[in-house]
């Protein structure tokens, strides 16, 4: 009989654990995921900054020398299009994460769901 009690309070205690774990786990997740939030969204900041800066030197170079009118619109056009294309990476890598999260948690869900299994079965066999 002490070592039933022994035995459901050690299988408490682990619960217990892998819960805290689990929940640790997915509160890292969640701070890790707002972490990179705010680097992209400082580095959308930050572009948008060089953005105007560029924009404002460019009108100033048009106004200066009309020749460089062509050129300086290809040069925009390029670091708009650097600029989607690094906006469209960091979107692939959240989807990315979002994946890795998901895969997580089903893998979470079917460890709960093997684990009431076997206790539905060892339940059954004792009655």
């Amino acid at each position: 009989l002490e070592i039933q009690h022994i035995s459901e309070a050690y299988e408490t205690l682990m619960k217990g654990s892998a819960k805290r774990e689990t929940l640790e786990k997915t509160l890292r997740s969640k701070l890790e995921a707002e972490i990179r939030r705010m680097h992209d969204f400082n580095r959308d900041l930050r572009e948008q900054l060089d953005a105007a800066i560029e924009h404002r030197a460019a009108k100033d170079a048009e106004c200066a020398d009309p020749r460089q009118h062509v050129f300086v619109k290809l040069l925009e056009q390029n670091e708009e299009q650097q600029r989607e294309r690094e906006r469209l990476e960091r979107q692939l890598q959240h989807l990315r994460a979002s994946g890795e999260e998901c895969q997580q948690r089903r893998e979470l869900l079917e460890q709960a769901l093997a684990s009431e299994q076997n206790r539905n079965r060892q339940l059954e066999e004792e009655l």
